[in-house]
């Protein structure tokens, strides 16, 4: 019988941190850009929260319209924001960002309002269909690798 500890280290993801292009990087001087462009609404959705999660920068949606705009706000009350409008072309672009993001935080709270389990059922999918008999201390530990957050 194989230890749990034996199979941690095959754990793959698809964590979402490179969408369209759009790599999210570490480090900290990091800003999303206006002019960003994104092929679906959910495509912009998950670029946010995996940014958000790996920056520990949780928002809330102020407005969503999803035939027109899509607005976004720091919920820790720095004046972060980020507004996005749906093209002719169906696409999603990032019109304005008020910057910089100034409440981020070094180490997650425990918590993150992004960090749902619909995120998270949608990040592990790939890892799921590639390994059916995944332990989920193994996937525990692969949501910890990417968000930084321990989930139970």
């Amino acid at each position: 019988m194989m230890n749990v500890n034996d199979r941690q280290h095959q754990a793959i993801c698809d964590t979402g941190l490179m969408l369209l292009g759009y790599e999210v990087p570490d480090s900290e001087e990091v800003e999303i850009k206006k002019g960003m462009v994104f092929d679906t609404l959910e495509h912009l959705k998950y670029f946010l929260m995996d940014y958000d999660i790996w920056f520990h920068r949780p928002y809330y949606m102020s407005h969503s319209d999803k035939n027109k705009r899509y607005t976004i706000l720091c919920k820790n009350g720095c004046q972060w924001g980020l507004w996005a409008r749906r093209q002719r072309n169906e696409k999603w672009k990032i019109c304005n960002v008020r910057q910089p993001h100034t409440c981020r935080s070094s180490k997650p709270k425990g918590v993150h309002a992004q960090n749902t389990a619909h995120y998270l059922g949608h990040r592990l999918i790939g890892m799921i269909r590639a390994d059916s008999d995944t332990y989920v201390s193994s996937m525990i530990e692969t949501i910890f690798g990417f968000t930084g957050y321990r989930v139970n």
